[in-house]
């Protein structure tokens, strides 16, 4: 696929790696807060989320490409070097090392949660606090920075509200698919319509900020992704969050393990075309080329996951 179009192809696996990397580290995410906000919930989801972390290794592998191609997909690298702060920040080499800082951050502070019981709460409370400011940045490298024109400071926890829903949705399926006799679907309802809500609340308090104080770059941003076949994605993926949203109020959808594995299905298609959404319309790259290779990224991550996955299943059981 570079072969054919090195931008499209590194843009499509750019929006696979986004999808595929929120599930380890909205897994962080969701384990540092069981150890710090009580309740039945902690026992439904602490043990999934915790194996979920054991993958973030990989996330450093799958990260390079966008780190050696970076000067293909963002166009500040191709700006003039700033002074300064600016010139140091704004530059390829400090920008590979944010991500790498991060990522090695994240693995290091999963490790110390899942393996240290007794530093479980100032290790969840400090955690989350350097998670939710380092991921916010690393948001903002990783995807608004493809459209250096755009500003919104609340991109960061938006990212994040997709992180957590894509994480949680995964460790939904898997407690209703490996162990659906020791499961509580109630529960786990709740926590996906918490997670759905939380996102709503982003997303739309960014649009509305925005649109409201008429800012031109910034409405140029969703105006560009409102037309053509974007117009559709758009309606797509706000159709299967806010279809979940509205079914999982009713207690009946709540108990059945069959619907809530629909729903969280659907869910993680709806961040998928999402992210696709976030990702392509700012590359401006070949739509075909890049589909393909979004597609295969997420279906080779995906697999490598499962069965690293099942390894650390199996090796804990053990």
């Amino acid at each position: 696929l570079a072969a054919l179009d090195a931008k499209a192809a590194l843009a499509g696996w750019l929006a696979g790696f986004v999808f595929w990397s929120a599930v380890p580290l909205g897994g962080l995410l969701l384990l540092l807060m069981t150890r710090v906000i009580p309740g039945g919930w902690r026992d439904e989801i602490a043990p999934v989320s915790e194996m979920l972390t054991m993958i973030l290794p990989l996330v450093v592998l799958a990260v390079l490409p966008v780190l050696i191609g970076s000067q293909m997909l963002y166009p500040w690298t191709a700006e003039p070097a700033a002074q300064g702060f600016r010139g140091v920040y704004l530059s390829v080499w400090f920008f590979s090392l944010r991500s790498v800082l991060f990522l090695a951050g994240a693995i290091v502070l999963g490790f110390l949660t899942a393996m240290r019981p007794a530093w479980s709460l100032p290790l969840g409370a400090g955690g989350l606090i350097a998670f939710t400011l380092f991921d916010a940045v690393i948001a903002v490298d990783w995807l608004m920075s493809l459209e250096p024109q755009f500003h919104s400071s609340g991109f960061g926890l938006y990212v994040i509200s997709i992180q957590a829903s894509i994480a949680l949705m995964t460790v939904v399926i898997v407690r209703l698919i490996a162990d659906p006799a020791n499961v509580r679907p109630p529960l786990l309802g709740a926590l996906m319509l918490t997670a759905l809500l939380l996102w709503e609340y982003f997303v739309f308090m960014q649009y509305f900020i925005i649109w409201s104080e008429n800012l031109p770059k910034q409405v140029a941003w969703f105006k560009e992704r409102d037309a053509g076949p974007w117009s559709a994605a758009e309606v797509a993926f706000c159709l299967l969050d806010l279809g979940p949203t509205f079914l999982l109020f009713f207690p009946a959808i709540r108990r059945s393990r069959r619907c809530l594995l629909a729903l969280a299905a659907a869910v993680l298609v709806a961040k998928a075309i999402e992210i696709a959404w976030l990702v392509f319309p700012a590359t401006r790259a070949s739509f075909a080329v890049s589909l393909v290779a979004a597609i295969l990224a997420l279906l080779g991550l995906g697999l490598l996951s499962i069965g690293f996955f099942g390894w650390i299943a199996r090796s804990s059981r053990a």
